[in-house]
């Protein structure tokens, strides 16, 4: 017969539609109660010269709709494996909370960084690569590796002309 229509058939099809419609709208419904407890930040480094002089900028920009409370910021010399000791070169406690789209700037001197590098014994012309990160109060690590060479602090010596006396 030509003109009968399966209606078992048609019935059969709009059920796994509708399943499928169904499992699509759970989904979205978990994925967007998730974000009202789930905290999102990106990291990201400038550099800055002013002069012969180098900072660092750290910044974290707080992407979620949770309120994040940054609790340190370390810059650690990044290490391959498992068993790996970190090495702090910047140890800082913060105790900053940042809202919704907010960010938090950390800024450290080139000078500073070399210095801690020299003091734990690398040499002159090393390329260190390093890790920031940032931990909140959830115990979540926000990193980024960054490249860093080390080198020679030139010396400042001021000599004073003391060849005339005062009268």
């Amino acid at each position: 017969m030509l003109g009968s229509i399966n209606w078992d058939a048609i019935n059969a099809v709009s059920n796994i539609f509708m399943a499928i419609a169904t499992f699509i709208a759970v989904l979205t419904s978990l994925y967007f109660s998730r974000l009202s407890y789930k905290s999102n930040a990106k990291t990201f480094f400038e550099i800055e010269k002013i002069g012969m002089y180098e900072k660092y900028k750290f910044i974290l920009v707080n992407l979620g709709f949770v309120k994040i409370q940054i609790i340190a910021f370390r810059l650690i010399i990044d290490q391959f494996g498992w068993k790996h000791k970190h090495i702090a070169v910047v140890n800082q406690k913060i105790g900053e909370d940042l809202d919704s789209s907010q960010h938090y700037m950390k800024v450290v001197k080139t000078e500073d960084i070399n210095k801690s590098l020299l003091e734990l014994g690398k040499k002159n012309g090393d390329k260190i690569k390093l890790r920031y990160v940032f931990m909140d109060s959830r115990n979540k690590f926000h990193t980024k590796t960054l490249k860093f060479q080390v080198y020679e602090e030139p010396e400042i010596s001021l000599q004073l002309n003391s060849s005339k006396s005062p009268k």
